[in-house]
């Protein structure tokens, strides 16, 4: 996957210390801009 970040999230109890997450770009700007437009409702209030 072309546009994805890797993001290792640490873990204790499964074997693996570190496990690897890809995330697609579009995914997280999609998540930020919902989270912000929400934040400006939310602030409205």
């Amino acid at each position: 996957m072309r546009n994805a970040i890797t993001l290792g999230v640490p873990l204790t109890s499964a074997g693996e210390p570190v496990r690897k997450v890809r995330l697609s770009l579009h995914g997280v700007l999609a998540s930020l801009d919902f989270m912000s437009s929400y934040a400006r409702r939310v602030s409205q209030y």
